[in-house]
């Protein structure tokens, strides 16, 4: 734990705009596929 915590800010959101990116594809594919 004390790897993540030794992160600068500027990483911790680069890396949650990276995830909330890949979760809006992941859900947007899911959904044309379902529609």
């Amino acid at each position: 734990m004390r790897g993540f915590m030794s992160y600068p800010q500027v990483d911790w959101a680069w890396i949650f705009k990276f995830k909330m990116k890949f979760l809006n594809l992941n859900y947007r594919a899911d959904f044309e596929f379902k529609n």
